[in-house]
């Protein structure tokens, strides 16, 4: 059910985005009736998804409880008062990101109940590790003899100091 109203708010997220004009972070009032079915969805979405935590235990999540609970005050807030669409489109916006996420849970879990018959994927390696990787390769210090260097010099050398000495005078 998640990954529907996602794909659904993201995409109406996604379009509100691109091609409605006029929408911009300066204009705190703008309106578009896009973004007001866009969050009545959602709102629905919250209610339905909170009812099915309560009448569903092993879902319940004191997290995604918390998150339904701010999201449906904030949901209620948008349709009520109207002020910054702009900055609740790139709220749902970050709807894009929940069918990768719950694909990833899927995969973990799956992966948990299945026996093992490949090879263990080695740790990453750490940052001395990677420190000493691009030492070696990449980010060699450069000695004299390695490179032409210049020395530095003393800046306007070959012209007569203009400040005033007691020597000049």
């Amino acid at each position: 059910m998640s990954i529907i109203n996602a794909v659904i708010i993201g995409g109406l997220g996604l379009y509100t985005f691109l091609f409605v004009d006029g929408l911009n972070p300066d204009d705190l009032w703008f309106q578009t009736p896009i973004f007001y079915y866009t969050t009545c969805i959602c709102f629905g979405y919250f209610v339905a998804d909170s009812l099915l935590m309560v009448m569903y235990v092993p879902l319940r999540d004191w997290s995604m409880v918390l998150h339904h609970t701010i999201s449906t005050w904030c949901c209620h807030n948008a349709i009520v008062a109207g002020a910054g669409l702009y900055f609740g489109n790139t709220w749902f916006l970050t709807e894009l990101s929940t069918p990768f996420v719950n694909m990833s849970r899927t995969l973990a879990d799956r992966a948990e109940h299945q026996p093992n018959t490949s090879q263990p994927i080695p740790d990453p390696p750490s940052r001395a590790e990677c420190f000493e990787i691009f030492k070696t390769f990449g980010w060699r210090s450069r000695t004299p003899a390695d490179s032409t260097e210049r020395q530095p010099t003393q800046p306007n050398a070959s012209r007569p100091s203009s400040r005033i000495t007691p020597e000049s005078l």
